[in-house]
């Protein structure tokens, strides 16, 4: 979104819809946004006239919104409809950039949280064991598949790894590559590899969200929390959500999806393979906050307090 022009002028066009830097309104019709999100005309009138401006062209449209992959029924957008509206252009890819479940579950809770009061993690955990999606995001990416394939045809639909690309340097580079795009384009931009939209620490946003409730967290208190938590003994280190039986449960689930979704891309795109990080170990857990943390920092909130509300108390 930032390189809009540069890439334009290689081919490459990021559209400018909305106020958006991404392209969530091309499924505001089936799944719930905020008004930000939406476009004026609908989701519909969107890919139409998406089609009308660029499909004769010589260009390359690069549409980018991870609500194309909600699954859960009635957040569904309708892959069909949407791929019929761009039968005009030459070629139509999908790409999807997939990180692995455990991380991506966390991460999804965490970005709830920036907004609002997210659900309690261990009913928002058990949900998505139990159902395979995340806020209404496919968990279980061999059904995210099937979907996909169903809608574009599987010679259309291509998976990158996310770990893969984050740690080989740049994330982009390696969308660009699989969409059929000149991977080189952001070095000939000058563009280095940038890390955008980065949750909190896992333990801070869930502690500040327990003691924020029913409001989102505000920045004052992520900060305090995040001074008390740091100070505590043993804690210097980074943190998950997950207690141990509980990532347990995650990677065994985890390890089931995935070994279903790689027998089905065996023929299509051999060398992918999800990866699947070793557990948090040593990592902070949820459960091993105890007293003297939440007595630090009810003094630590204490202290922040303007003096006339303390006096007053």
């Amino acid at each position: 979104a930032t390189h809009r022009e540069g890439f334009r002028s290689h081919g490459l066009i990021y559209p400018r819809m909305g106020s958006a830097q991404g392209h969530h309104g091309l499924v505001a019709d089936w799944v719930s946004l905020p008004p930000a999100f939406t476009y004026a005309g609908g989701s519909a009138a969107a890919w139409q006239a998406l089609a009308r401006r660029y499909a004769a062209s010589d260009h390359t449209i690069l549409l980018s919104t991870e609500e194309l992959s909600r699954g859960q029924p009635c957040m569904q957008p309708d892959l069909p409809a949407i791929r019929r509206w761009a039968s005009a252009f030459e070629e139509v890819r999908v790409v999807c950039l997939l990180r692995d479940q455990p991380s991506f579950l966390q991460s999804v809770y965490l970005e709830l949280a920036k907004k609002q009061a997210p659900p309690y993690w261990a009913e928002f955990l058990q949900s998505a064991l139990r159902t395979g999606f995340a806020a209404g995001l496919h968990l279980d990416y061999a059904a995210l598949d099937q979907r996909l394939c169903a809608a574009f045809g599987a010679d259309a639909v291509r998976y990158v790894d996310y770990a893969a690309a984050r740690d080989g340097g740049d994330i982009v580079e390696r969308l660009l590559q699989a969409a059929g795009c000149d991977p080189t384009l952001p070095r000939k931009l000058g563009i280095g590899p940038v890390r955008a939209n980065v949750s909190p620490e896992p333990l801070v946003a869930w502690v500040a969200s327990m003691v924020a409730r029913p409001e989102a967290a505000c920045a004052d208190l992520l900060q305090t929390v995040r001074a008390v938590l740091q100070a505590a003994p043993g804690c210097n280190r980074p943190t998950t959500l997950y207690t141990e039986a509980e990532e347990e449960r995650m990677y065994d689930n985890a390890r089931r999806w995935n070994e279903n979704f790689h027998d089905r891309l065996a023929t299509r795109q051999s060398g992918f393979a999800l990866s699947l990080p070793p557990p948090g170990g040593a990592a902070t857990r949820r459960d091993t906050l105890g007293p003297a943390f939440w007595i630090a920092l009810a003094r630590a909130m204490r202290e922040t307090q303007p003096a006339e509300t303390r006096l007053a108390g």
